[in-house]
Order: structure tokens, then sequence, then C-alpha cells
């Protein structure tokens, strides 16, 4: 959403795909990642967020999110 946009998303989700080597719609090969984007996570006050395992992640940036995913792989 905009919001998200406007505070950084677009550069955390650029991060998510380098870090797994796919883009929104993909799976990893090892099948231990599938990635999609919504349009609004309606969370405006914690955005951008990314959600881990049913477990939200708020007031995400590039270097944040390549932390949480290199410890998941």
């Amino acid at each position: 959403g905009p919001r998200c946009v406007a505070v950084g998303g677009d550069e955390v989700l650029d991060a998510v795909e380098s870090v797994l080597g796919i883009k929104p719609g993909e799976t990893t090969p090892d099948n231990k990642f599938h990635l999609e984007t919504i349009s609004c996570f309606s969370q405006c006050q914690t955005a951008p967020n990314v959600v881990i395992n049913d477990e939200v992640y708020g007031r995400m940036n590039p270097r944040k999110v390549k932390k949480i995913l290199s410890g998941l792989k």
C-alpha cells in the first residue's frame, strides 16, 4: 500500500527477493519459502510489515529482513 511504499516497502521487498532468490508468486527450490505480496496489511502504524510463518514483523528495513531470513535459511 501507499504507506508501506512511502516508508521503504519496496526496498524491503527487494531485500527479500535478493536473499531468497525468488520473485512474488514464486517458491524457493527447496519449498521452504513462498513469496507473496498484498496491497494492504492494515497495519500502517508498523509499516512496512513482513509475515513469516504467521508471525508479523513490523518496521522492517532491508537489513532487518535480511537478518531474519538468513537465520531461517
